[in-house]
């Protein structure tokens, strides 16, 4: 049964994974987030199991818990991945990394965000540089983020977004929920001042197993957009140079923001650009 891939919790997910790692004749390496903890105290990890040679030309890299709380669907398919034995069936000239629970604190905490408050992807900006403007979340903060959380705020809350709505559409409302903001430490979607520890244990990763490769492709799980049950590829990064290449991988099946057809807003400090600042060259 495919219920058997999934976890009720980051702790049993994570023995699952590397279980089924080891079966599989990875290389491991475990990183313990030195800044948070699991609900109980315990210590966390970021796993990254390799499968091949990491000197081979091309890198297919698969990442779980980007956002915490959606690291159980990640899981299970890595974890399904793995022990239906389809890693053996990957190209004498690729290798495979496996990040699993990238935001480990959010995962065992069940929350989306990092032990920071940081939503990880949105944070993948320059931090020495000024941050991506979001107008339309300072108009409503205080509608998502209200002093107090009763049933009649709520309801001037819920009142209040659908104005906003009205005068400006769901897309700008969605955009201005969702796409990303650097000025509010309290509210929804912040994007940080500064990278956060998963930020850098994920750039350490791309330099160590990514640079100077032929191709490198990258699946980044998360869930909580369109229907129940429907998978969507979404291109994130550069659009121009990758559409068409991805469009050949993935039968034609992949959406983006740039051109309208996802469901996702418009976002900004995704982690791809982990992957697009280390590598801004690669073909």
């Amino acid at each position: 049964m495919v219920t058997q891939y999934f976890s009720d919790n980051y702790f049993e997910a994570r023995d699952k994974f590397l279980a089924a790692a080891n079966k599989s004749g990875a290389v491991i390496e475990s990183h313990r987030n030195p800044n948070g903890a699991g609900p109980n105290g315990q210590d966390i990890y970021t796993d990254v199991a390799v499968f091949g040679d990491p000197a081979s030309p091309k890198i297919l890299m698969i990442v779980s818990g980007t956002h915490g709380n959606e690291g159980f669907c990640g899981s299970g398919c890595q974890i399904a991945y793995l022990q239906q034995g389809l890693i053996q069936q990957r190209a004498d000239d690729t290798c495979v990394v496996m990040v699993h629970a990238l935001n480990c604190y959010g995962f065992a905490n069940v929350r989306r965000v990092t032990e920071d408050n940081v939503d990880l992807n949105r944070n993948f900006v320059d931090h020495d540089k000024s941050y991506p403007d979001n107008i339309g979340y300072a108009d409503i903060h205080h509608l998502l983020v209200p002093q107090d959380w009763t049933a009649e705020s709520v309801k001037q809350a819920n009142k209040g977004l659908a104005i906003y709505r009205s005068e400006h559409g769901a897309g700008a409302l969605q955009n201005a929920i969702s796409g990303g903001q650097h000025t509010h430490p309290d509210g929804v979607f912040f994007g940080g001042i500064k990278p956060s520890w998963s930020n850098t244990m994920l750039r350490s990763i791309v330099n160590q197993y990514c640079l100077k490769k032929e191709h490198v492709a990258l699946l980044d799980f998360h869930t909580g957009l369109g229907p129940n049950g429907i998978g969507e590829l979404i291109l994130n990064g550069d659009f121009k140079q990758s559409y068409e290449r991805a469009q050949g991988w993935y039968n034609d099946e992949v959406t983006s923001f740039q051109d309208g057809s996802s469901t996702s807003a418009e976002l900004t400090g995704m982690m791809c650009f982990a992957f697009l600042d280390a590598m801004p060259a690669i073909n």
